[in-house]
């Protein structure tokens, strides 16, 4: 993975990896699968919009982030029929604008949320951020750091053993 100097991966867990610039967080690369399971389950019907809307700046804060001002922009036209047909998730690709402790930003996401019995959850959170005013650069190298995420099992064993992690 192609990992900026003095960036950080953080909630690296087996469901997914968070990239995050420690001296800005108004930049941010998200490759998250499987968020609010149980017991944090969404209520039963969130659809992607709603959880954008209504759920996202709380999961930012869960990374001392305080954003607000969330807004949909438009649906860029991308094709997620691969992601979408398995299991009856619901994926939307979205440009967001929001506010990063005070600072317009804005994010690329790939929402895809489904229902259990009792619930929805969010299968996908992938995307990037950075501030609005400087995304026009910013945003091929966010781009680039993403594409550059590799998420089979042998990359994820490699992650492990790297990190560490599970010892």
């Amino acid at each position: 993975m192609l990992l900026p100097a003095g960036w950080n991966i953080d909630n690296f867990q087996c469901l997914g990896i968070s990239v995050t610039n420690p001296q800005d967080p108004t930049y941010g690369i998200m490759f998250l699968s499987q968020v609010h399971q149980y017991p944090n389950l969404l209520p039963l019907g969130t659809t992607p919009e709603q959880y954008v809307e209504n759920y996202f700046s709380q999961d930012l804060a869960l990374g001392g982030k305080f954003a607000d001002s969330v807004q949909i922009l438009g649906y860029p036209d991308a094709d997620v029929s691969g992601i979408s047909v398995f299991g009856g998730i619901h994926v939307k690709p979205m440009e967001v604008s929001l506010r990063i402790n005070g600072v317009p930003v804005i994010a690329y996401l790939t929402v895809g949320t489904y229902d259990i019995y009792v619930g929805t959850v969010v299968a996908y959170l992938w995307g990037i951020y950075g501030p609005a005013a400087t995304f026009a650069e910013d945003g091929p190298f966010l781009k680039q750091v993403y594409d550059s995420i590799r998420y089979d099992e042998d990359y994820m064993a490699e992650s492990r053993r790297l990190m560490k992690w599970g010892d």
